[in-house]
């Protein structure tokens, strides 16, 4: 019997085709590379937290990294790293290329 009101969620499963996947780690760099720039405004603007933009970016990848078998785990400490610690331009830049990089790695690997 399918899932109705109700029954449970346990046995839902999501899959994504290969070109969805591809469109999700699209979206992903450019938010991973929006960090620079949300850094950049917080420091003129303290309207920008940075801060909260990366934690934002964290769920994000989150919601969907077992879609990924979990491949973008690395992605997520990484950018937690700029969450629990204060580090300055030229470390927060390669983070975000090291970042960057794992999931051009991973569509890469999509063929």
């Amino acid at each position: 019997m399918g899932n109705s009101v109700g029954d449970s969620m346990e046995d839902f499963t999501l899959v994504l085709s290969t070109e969805e996947k591809r469109v999700c780690l699209r979206e992903t760099n450019k938010k991973i590379k929006r960090i620079l720039y949300v850094y950049e405004q917080s420091l003129k603007d303290t309207a920008y937290n940075y801060k909260s933009y990366v934690y934002a970016v964290i769920l994000y990848i989150s919601s969907f990294n077992s879609l990924f078998n979990y491949e973008l785990a690395n992605i997520i400490v990484n950018l937690n790293s700029l969450l629990i610690n204060d580090l300055n331009k030229t470390q927060i830049r390669k983070i975000v290329l090291e970042c960057k990089h794992i999931v051009e790695e991973i569509e890469n690997k999509m063929g």
